[in-house]
């Protein structure tokens, strides 16, 4: 509070700090500057930004907006001088407190709790002030340090009409709203906002951030001459979002007047018509033949959808509706089979669902398949790769670990390469593994190939082929 009505003072503000927080008329919990400048749009007051990163300055920080000049910051103050940085200028400068009140006329006012390090603490106090009426009151805590948030420090007013300069470049969006109206839970919206330079100087756009994991983009050239336009395009996910959603985009730019822009895009997240899982993971046992299947049960939370039909997308999928297997009278159940002979290696794809609405309208969801491949054997030395050994060495080594389900049966079908030989054995822990032996005979490259066959107490085989490799110096 002392350091608060010093401050108020320099502007001519005799208020105390209950007046102050009376006067403002609104109490905002705010944790980045997102929040910050939420808080002063509701006033109708363009909000400014400007970056200060210098972590040895402990006392209160106040940023001025100049009448023809620059933001500034003061980083000390006595009874009658302040110090004072102007961004752009190389020194700190000395100005008296009667000539700088002559010569800036907006002030935001930060202050914070300092801890022993110099530093700021986890919570702190921000005035915005406009001229000498204080109009927002700000108390900064929580998951954020309040030092991220002074050292962008935001400025108000004093920019709103002013003329833009021959060599300056000017950002202007044709909306900074964009609504998606109402839309259900897991869905993936697109939108854009279109902007333009009508400023003289090149405009360039700097950085762009958002306030959740949306996807954002450029579309057309990084720098934009006088009169050219753009878009930012951006893809948001509702999830499992339900209510008024919100989500802000903040775009940096080169703009002198306007460096930051606040862009907004705002849903009404609806519960989805049914439920269903978010994927369809498939196991499938490498070198096994035979076909997997899954069943998936879609339990609609509304009278009057039906399950119209089911694509795969995939000739390796196979996808049917079946009736006879539904637990519930609001709900179908799905066989999904899978009928490919997949490689050592993932596959995936998109399955299409067409739904029924009460209103005979068709509605289309997809979900994404995949396909993951399971091996019983863990191969490991990089696959067999022994590494370089000595001439006449004997090398044994263990190149595999065995799945405690496929125990059952074990077999070393064949092994190709000279001197190599391989065969199943328990280590010191108890598990199975394929252990080789390998009489180093002949210089050069050498390389192999075992073949082995494991089975489970399903009964199931799984063949798998071990390539074996070793370089062989004198």
């Amino acid at each position: 509070p002392l350091c608060l009505r010093a401050a108020l003072g320099i502007l001519g503000v005799d208020a105390d700090l209950q007046d102050v927080a009376t006067c403002s008329g609104l109490s905002y919990n705010g944790t980045s500057l997102y929040g910050l400048k939420k808080g002063s749009e509701s006033f109708g007051v363009n909000a400014k930004v400007m970056d200060r990163k210098d972590d040895d300055v402990t006392c209160p920080f106040i940023a001025f907006h100049a009448k023809d000049k620059h933001f500034a910051l003061i980083l000390a103050r006595s009874d009658t001088r302040m110090k004072v940085y102007i961004p752009g200028e190389e020194t700190v400068q000395a100005v008296g407190i009667e000539k700088f009140k002559r010569e800036y006329d907006c002030a935001v006012l930060c202050f914070s709790r300092a801890n022993g390090e110099g530093r700021f603490g986890r919570a702190g106090l921000i005035l915005i002030v406009l001229g000498v009426t204080p109009v927002l009151f700000v108390w900064v805590s929580g998951r954020r340090k309040v030092r991220s948030v002074v050292q962008c420090l935001v400025c108000f007013g004093a920019t709103i009409g002013m003329p833009i300069y021959a060599d300056e470049p000017s950002i202007a969006f044709e909306q900074t709203l964009v609504d998606f109206g109402v839309a259900p839970q897991f869905t993936n919206l697109n939108g854009s906002f279109r902007f333009s330079n009508e400023g003289y100087g090149d405009l360039m756009i700097r950085n762009v951030k958002t306030s959740c994991q949306c996807v954002t983009g450029i579309r057309g050239p990084s720098s934009l001459t006088h009169g050219q336009a753009s878009r930012l395009d951006f893809s948001l996910n509702t999830k499992a979002h339900l209510g008024r959603r919100e989500v802000e985009v903040l775009v940096e730019t080169n703009d002198p007047r306007n460096p930051f822009v606040l862009l907004k895009a705002v849903v009404q997240v609806e519960p989805e018509m049914f439920v269903a899982p978010n994927h369809v993971d498939f196991c499938w046992t490498f070198g096994d033949t035979s076909s997997r299947t899954r069943y998936i049960e879609f339990s609609f939370l509304s009278d009057g959808y039906t399950l119209e039909s089911i694509l795969a997308n995939c000739r390796t999928l196979k996808a049917s509706v079946r009736p006879e297997l539904k637990t519930k009278s609001n709900s179908e159940v799905v066989a999904i089979e899978f009928l490919g002979n997949p490689v050592q290696r993932a596959e995936q794809g998109v399955l299409t669902i067409q739904l029924k609405t009460p209103e005979d309208e068709t509605k289309t969801v997809s979900i994404p398949w995949r396909v993951n491949i399971y091996s019983p054997l863990s191969l490991c030395g990089g696959a067999g790769v022994l590494g370089s050994v000595a001439k006449g060495s004997h090398v044994q080594e263990c190149v595999g670990m065995v799945d405690s389900g496929w125990t059952k049966d074990m077999k070393v079908l064949s092994v190709q390469g000279k001197g190599l030989a391989a065969e199943f054995r328990k280590n010191c822990t108890g598990c199975y593994i394929l252990a080789v032996a390998f009489e180093a005979s002949e210089k050069g490259t050498f390389s192999g190939n075992i073949k082995v066959a494991l089975s489970n107490s399903l009964c199931e085989r799984c063949i798998i082929e071990v390539p074996i490799a070793a370089n062989v110096y004198e």
